[in-house]
């Protein structure tokens, strides 16, 4: 693949990077088209602008009769109730219609018969909706299945189920007949993901290095990147590190974290179950500590202090001291590493299956599993479910891209990166951190890294404290009401975001925002969050006064890029252009694979549990790392020079997916941020102080050309629009769609109490819906039974217009230093 060299584009206080990436939709726009039925469309719209006439004829026929009624007596008067009981109830018998009739004033008659004719309207539609709703299903089989014969779909559904990757195919290639009804829903929801969704957490998708303003025709020169999931990496790395080196060859080192403490020592240690531990002050323990020599191996070290073998092996098992693995976490090429070690022990059949599996990883994902199992089985071990991930990239973009963001653009995106931040839901986390460290260290406090996370860490697990209330293991998925909180800074950041709210959408309600009464606002808000880098996943839009569409934005500094760079061989500078000096990256692979990476930031935080590839020089132990307070009250980081540390989280897993200390440290000190799109940031009431799930709309907010919130419904089960049968719904969704300005497709998240924990990752990602499709509108019915709520989101930009694939583009914008 050619390196791609980087610029960078400046305005007066704002930059963003030459180099882009474009990410492509997996199927092209023809994968939705043709699950879009616009008969079935016009068939509903026609429906229901008859019923609507159907009901007017309704009130003017009963209006009509009822005075006809007055008219007469007897029996004339019986039949004509019972004319107007019967139109009123849609269903009238010819015997009695023709009865009534002659009893009917003209303008009675004239008022029965467009009745009867809006009524007859509405029957014919209704037949002719069964006939097309049929044809559409029979259309959605043919359309589903020959999108299963599609390489890259196969590709990304193997990923996600192998089982139904071989239904799927064996049905496309006619060996089996249609799968069963559920996995044909799951399929037709897979293949609309595949075709409509960009985001970072989406499969099915090509990610190509472009630059700015460049033509382009078909991604070329594309390839599969494999890699193992993290859990297999993690066993077999292990299993290595036990059977490979003689635990006395292996270099150890003074844990990064441990710190002396009153009375004893501090550290964290790591594993499955990470945990702060105190170990009180001993001699045997001083003597090691000062012994070990940067670089030695364990049977130096044991050689050298008097207890020996036996008081290493002891420090090693409590976590004071540790060993480091002769394969660094971001090894280009871990295995062919490990296989090349295995040789020099004089394991040679060992050897081979490593560097079998180094070789399968440039294969196929079923060629690496296989290779990963044989390699389980030669080491005695039992691998959880071997699962290979794939990652699809090219050497060239495959449309004309975007023309240069001159510095209207730059400061709209920059504007937007303040803006956005001021809503991370870590922002109230430090706020209250900085006002429990002063509490429990004193005003001006200075403390190891360590002491602070070991505090925070108690306090977190406290539901009745602030920290517990806004980053606690029970805190609600649409976040915590600060209002309850004790501290006096998070409830001002709470009033304070409430009232910026407000101020965006009654700005927002007259047309779109300015960028300068926008800084104007940021300028006064009375805190601001420490990030400095933000990178916007960018569609662009067609519509008028639209350019821009911001699907999800998370922390910049290279996130993503070096992950690209590690998995495709690509340089790093021709991706990450300067950075920051002051940034620091968390290191390891912290038992992810999507963490691993390339290097960007110019130093890391030596976390504990982790080996690295750096030069001494790059790295940062967290025992040399103090915590003292920063502007706003907001908790800072200082290296034992005193220069700031402004700490980021480079991988691409979610805070969720961290370990817990990892995931405290980014919560509480990191830079970064992240709006995911299952959040809208701009709500009538203001994020943080409702408290509770409940029915609101959300309106569409843009900043200059750049639409930072899509409109969207959060829907309560009662309030899901529906009826007594398929048909009844499908007409109901499509009145209430029409009603909101929705048209007949849009995004959907649908879920219940319970996926408020492991399961609330899945529940968040959004759905394609298309009313109109069979396949997907079953497949919405079937979420929407399971779901206590809903978020029902507009389509802009409109994923079927245009030609080819739906694409995104992240874009790294950043403030000028």
């Amino acid at each position: 693949m050619n390196p791609v060299r980087n610029l960078s584009i400046s305005s007066g206080r704002a930059a963003v990077d030459e180099v882009l990436l474009v990410r492509v939709a997996g199927l092209s726009r023809d994968a939705l088209r043709g699950f879009h039925h616009s008969r079935v469309d016009q068939v509903l719209a026609e429906e229901t602008e008859a019923l609507r006439l159907l009901d007017e004829s309704i009130e003017q026929a009963g209006t009509a009769l009822f005075q006809d009624i007055g008219a007469h007596t007897g029996h004339e008067r019986t039949v004509l109730v019972t004319a107007r009981r019967g139109v009123h109830h849609g269903d009238l018998p010819r015997r009695v219609a023709r009865e009534a009739v002659p009893l009917m004033s003209e303008r009675a008659t004239a008022a029965f018969g467009s009745w009867t004719a809006a009524r007859d309207r509405v029957r014919s539609l209704g037949v002719q909706l069964e006939a097309r709703w049929a044809a559409a299903e029979a259309d959605d089989l043919r359309h589903l299945r020959d999108i299963c014969l599609d390489r890259r779909f196969r590709t990304g559904l193997e990923a996600t189920s192998r089982e139904l990757a071989d239904i799927a195919q064996r049905w496309a290639v006619g060996t089996t007949g249609a799968p069963q009804r559920k996995r044909l829903l799951r399929l037709a929801r897979m293949a609309a993901r595949a075709a409509a969704k960009t985001s970072p957490f989406s499969s099915w998708m090509v990610t190509i290095p472009a630059r700015w303003g460049r033509a382009g025709g078909e991604a070329a020169l594309e390839r599969l990147l494999i890699e193992l999931d993290g859990t297999v990496i993690g066993a077999l790395t292990r299993a290595l590190h036990t059977a490979l080196p003689a635990p006395a060859e292996l270099e150890v080192r003074v844990n990064p974290s441990l710190v002396r403490v009153d009375g004893g020592w501090l550290f964290l240690r790591s594993g499955r179950r990470e945990q702060t531990v105190r170990v009180t002050e001993h001699p045997a323990i001083d003597a090691v500590l000062r012994t070990l020599r940067p670089g030695e191996a364990e049977a130096g070290l044991a050689a050298r202090v008097a207890g020996g073998a036996a008081l290493v092996s002891k420090c090693l098992a409590a976590g004071l001291i540790e060993h480091r693995l002769p394969v660094a976490d971001h090894h280009p090429r871990p295995w062919a590493a490990w296989s090349t070690f295995a040789d020099r022990r004089g394991a040679a059949s060992l050897s081979a299956e490593l560097t079998a599996l180094d070789t399968a990883l440039d294969d196929s994902s079923a060629a690496a599993e296989a290779a990963a199992e044989r390699v389980g089985r030669r080491l005695g071990i039992e691998l959880p479910a071997v699962k290979a991930h794939e990652m699809s990239v090219a050497a060239d973009w495959p449309y004309e891209l975007p023309d240069r963001p001159d510095d209207a653009v730059l400061d709209e995106l920059d504007c937007a990166r303040r803006l956005l931040a001021l809503y991370d839901h870590k922002l109230p986390a430090k706020a209250a951190a900085g006002e429990y460290l002063a509490e429990r260290f004193g005003a001006g406090f200075d403390v190891p890294l360590t002491v602070a996370l070991d505090s925070l860490g108690r306090a977190r697990l406290d539901s009745a404290g602030d920290l517990g209330r806004i980053i606690g293991p029970t805190v609600p998925p649409w976040g915590a009401d600060l209002a309850t909180c004790s501290s006096s800074m998070v409830r001002e950041l709470g009033r304070a975001l409430s009232g910026l709210t407000g101020e965006v959408l009654d700005r927002a309600a007259h047309g779109p925002l300015a960028v300068a009464d926008l800084d104007r606002l940021l300028d006064d808000f009375p805190f601001a969050h420490p990030n400095r880098s933000a990178t916007f996943y960018l569609q662009q839009a067609t519509e008028a006064g639209i350019h821009r569409v911001v699907n999800v934005v998370h922390g910049g500094h290279g996130r993503g890029r070096g992950r690209l760079a590690a998995q495709a061989g690509l340089a790093i500078a021709d991706l990450v252009p300067t950075i920051d000096e002051d940034v620091v990256e968390i290191s390891g692979s912290l038992g992810s694979a999507l963490n691993t990476r390339t290097a960007t930031a110019p130093r890391e935080l030596q976390y504990p549990g982790t080996t690295s590839g750096r030069p001494d020089g790059e790295r940062l132990p967290m025992s040399s790392v103090r915590v003292v307070p920063g502007p706003d009250g907001l908790p800072v980081l200082r290296d034992t020079d005193g220069r700031d540390v402004r700490l980021v989280h480079l991988g691409m897993a979610a805070d969720l997916a961290l370990p817990p200390f990892v995931r405290l440290l980014e919560q509480v000190f990191g830079s970064a941020y992240l709006i995911h799109p299952s959040i809208a940031v701009f709500t009538p009431a203001a994020p943080g102080l409702a408290g509770t799930a409940r029915s609101i709309a959300t309106p569409r907010v843009v900043l200059g050309a750049t639409a930072l919130q899509r409109t969207r419904r959060l829907l309560r089960r009662e309030e899901f629009p529906g009826g007594r049968g398929p048909r009844e719904s499908l007409r109901a969704w499509h009145r209430w769609l029409a009603s909101h300005g929705l048209g007949s497709r849009f995004y959907l998240r649908a879920w219940s109490s319970a996926d408020h924990g492991g399961g609330q990752s899945k529940a968040r990602k959004p759905v394609f819906v298309d009313v109109t499709s069979p396949l997907l509108f079953a497949d919405a019915q079937k979420m929407l039974r399971q779901a206590e709520y809903a978020i029902v989101e507009e389509c802009l930009p409109d994923p079927l217009a245009g030609s080819g694939h739906v694409t995104e583009f992240a874009v790294q914008v950043g403030a000028r230093r």
